[in-house]
């Protein structure tokens, strides 16, 4: 696991990119998902998958998601 950590501004997405883009056998992006609803301007499978709470509640118990809080 490799941690991006800056202020906001710093140049995180940048980093991941071009990291995603050199190596991409190494990196990836990470997968988001949430059982939130979706926010204005947001699709589902965009940058985010909305699920049910059930739903998440199940992947996190099959070992699909690596956290759930």
């Amino acid at each position: 696991v490799l941690v991006v950590a800056g202020p906001p501004g710093g140049g995180r997405s940048a980093v991941v990119q071009a990291l995603v883009t050199t190596h991409p056998a190494i990196f990836a992006e990470p997968a988001v998902v949430t059982d939130r609803k979706p926010g204005k301007g947001q699709a589902n499978g965009d940058a985010i998958t909305f699920v049910s709470g059930k739903e998440l509640a199940k992947l996190a118990a099959d070992g699909v998601v690596a956290y759930q809080y």
